[in-house]
């Protein structure tokens, strides 16, 4: 008997090896694939955890406690009429030799805005632009520690120098623009509510992978004044990142507010839902951290955990929704080998060239 008492032993952990030996297999060819796949987004893995924000039962046992945020309906926009600001599109990479991945949604603005002057801006022709309109510049655009920094200072000057719409490569255009163009002679994005409620306990939170002013608009100049004093602070986010936008729109809209968003001047935030309609996948393992401490959260950040709860992670642009935001973040990987020549995908590009913005075809012999 003791015999077989071992056996039935020996085979049990047999057993158990083996399952643990299975699932050490499932993990390795797992890391194996997504290491020879690094176009795939490391977030998609959290996909095995789920996608349902937990939170405590007497929470959801009195959710009518918690209001929903609104989520905004679209509204009306003139149908016919010229455009406000100017039709221009403009875009930045370091060279015109654009990584693979980023093509689709390159070509989704030029497919949806035929009439549309296509701008694309390299480091080169970035800086001798600076180096033309913005002498007294230069040394802080020099002087950026990071190449995010220099992304973000040149598009507050394209705008006012051009105007027209500036767009983050993994900005994704799923309508024409005009419709809010003809409306607004200066829009900006905000990030999904959770965002900022979960991150910072703030209300809202203006983000600058897209935005759009008619040319030599002053909320545009204000920015632009404001980088040197904001150039030696530590954090991106706050020297000319989303941070510097919000606080300064803040400030613009308190100065404005006895008039309309609708004048010459004003400044239009559109609801998450019209540019930035879904989440940014690398959040949810901070959503669930965030919302597992349910208790010690603010206010403002149960409701976004709720809001989590309600509407759930994976969502979907809304028919309406002029954009997504792929949320590609730099520190992504990229396939340098992989690469396409927007010049030759998108022929009537233009650049700066001696002082102005001139058809690329004219320049390639």
């Amino acid at each position: 008997m003791p015999r077989l008492t071992t056996i039935r032993c020996h085979r049990g952990r047999l057993r158990a090896g083996g399952i643990v030996i299975t699932l050490l297999i499932i993990v390795l060819l797992l890391v194996t694939w997504i290491h020879n796949n690094p176009n795939v987004k490391p977030s998609v893995t959290f996909s095995l955890i789920g996608t349902s924000i937990r939170l405590p039962s007497k929470v959801i046992s009195n959710l009518y406690l918690y209001p929903p945020l609104k989520v905004v309906d679209l509204e009306e926009f003139p149908e016919v009429g010229p455009c406000r600001i100017q039709k221009i599109i403009h875009q930045t990479w370091i060279t015109e030799n654009i990584p693979k991945q980023f093509q689709p949604w390159v070509l989704s603005f030029h497919k949806n805005h035929p009439e549309f002057m296509y701008t694309f801006w390299t480091d080169n022709t970035t800086r001798k632009f600076i180096s033309d309109r913005y002498p007294y510049l230069i040394s802080t655009y020099d002087n950026y520690g990071e190449n995010i920094r220099r992304a973000d200072a040149m598009r507050y000057m394209v705008l006012y120098e051009y105007g027209g719409v500036y767009a983050d490569l993994d900005m994704h255009s799923l309508n024409p623009l005009d419709p809010i163009m003809r409306k607004y002679s200066c829009f900006l994005a905000q990030e999904p509510l959770e965002h900022p409620m979960l991150d910072d306990n703030l209300d809202k939170l203006v983000i600058n992978a897209l935005m759009a002013c008619r040319k030599r608009h002053p909320f545009m100049k204000i920015l632009i004044d404001r980088l040197p004093l904001f150039s030696t602070m530590s954090f991106v986010l706050d020297s000319t990142g989303p941070h510097f936008v919000n606080l300064h729109y803040e400030i613009y809209v308190e100065q404005r507010k006895y008039r309309s968003v609708l004048d010459e001047d004003g400044v239009y935030l559109a609801p998450p839902e019209y540019f930035f309609p879904t989440l940014d996948p690398d959040k949810y393992r901070f959503f669930f951290k965030r919302c597992a401490s349910f208790d010690s959260l603010k206010e403002r950040q149960k409701l976004a955990c709720v809001s989590l709860y309600r509407r759930g992670l994976d969502r979907r642009p809304l028919p309406y929704s002029f954009t997504n935001h792929v949320w590609f973040h730099t520190y992504f990987t990229f396939d340098r080998n992989k690469t396409f020549n927007v010049f030759q995908d998108i022929p009537s590009s233009h650049v700066y060239v001696n002082g102005a913005l001139k058809l690329v075809k004219y320049l390639v012999k």
